[in-house]
This record gives structure tokens, sequence and C-alpha cells, in this order.
């Protein structure tokens, strides 16, 4: 279930994450992620195990945290489940705005920083975000624009399964 950061972000999947499943009646949270020899406690393979499996009661929360350097937290709420619909793909997008952070920008204020400078041609440091580009030779980014979502139909989910 990496695929939430992978698939909703538009990120590699490169990067140490977690997802802090807290179940009702339970006081110890499930830990689903990717795991790493230095966790001091068991974190369940994000690619053996569902989220699903923990997270489907609507109303339920969990916490997911993703490149623990540059320090992105989500707090999600599952708010529903419907019903699948003839003729619709799934994953499937239903709402969205602006474009999502680019990977390594440095978290929440690496990425005010970024928004800064690419504002501004001028500024010293335009220069410096070659490393926005370089993402083209992995995954073919476009250049990049936090205005860039137009419509939840735009969204394209590499790999669904």
């Amino acid at each position: 279930m990496s695929q939430f950061k992978t698939h909703s972000m538009g990120w590699l999947d490169y990067h140490l994450h977690i997802f802090n499943v807290l179940l009702p009646r339970k006081r110890k949270p499930i830990l689903i992620g990717m795991p790493h020899e230095d966790d001091t406690e068991k974190i369940l393979p994000d690619f053996e195990i569902s989220i699903r499996k923990y997270f489907c009661i609507p109303g339920g929360e969990t916490t997911y945290g993703y490149d623990f350097g540059d320090g992105w937290n989500y707090q999600i709420t599952l708010e529903g489940i419907c019903l699948a619909k003839d003729k619709i793909k799934y994953p499937h997008c239903i709402d969205g705005e602006l474009a999502c952070p680019p990977e390594d920008c440095g978290g929440v204020s690496g990425y005010e920083r970024l928004l800064k400078i690419l504002e501004d041609p001028k500024n010293k440091k335009h220069g410096q975000i070659y490393w926005l580009e370089s993402h083209n030779e992995v995954k073919p980014y476009p250049k990049y624009n936090s205005e860039q979502f137009k419509k939840p139909s735009d969204v394209n989910f590499w790999n669904p399964q």
C-alpha cells in the first residue's frame, strides 16, 4: 500500500515510510510501511500487507509519514467506502487542488522556499534547482508547476495493481 504516495503524490517510492493505524479498542497501533534494519518496532511490509486490511472502517484515521529526513506527515481519514461503478477504472481520483510537491524538496519548509525561488527567475538560487529536472531521468516529470493540477481525470495511476 505504499502506493498511497506513489499514486496520489507522484513520488518514486524510495524513501522510508510508515502508516500508523490505530484500531478501535486497541492501545498499540499497527505499523505498515518500509521495514528497515534499525527499526525498534515491528513494521509490517507494505509490499506484502495491504493497509486496507486494517484501515477499513469509515471515520477511521491513520497517520502517514514519508521521507523521514524531509518529514512529510499526513493525517488520513477514511471518509467512506463506495461501491464500484461500471466503466470507471480504479483507483480513481475524485478531487484535487494544485500539484504535489516534488520529491526531495526538503519537506514543507523546503517546498515553500522552492516556490519562492520558482516565482522569481532573478533569485540567485534559481539556477540551483537543477535537481528538479534530474528526476526526468527516472520518471518523466513535466516542468514543475505548482498550479498544474487541472482536473481529477488528468490523474494517471501508473500501476493500480
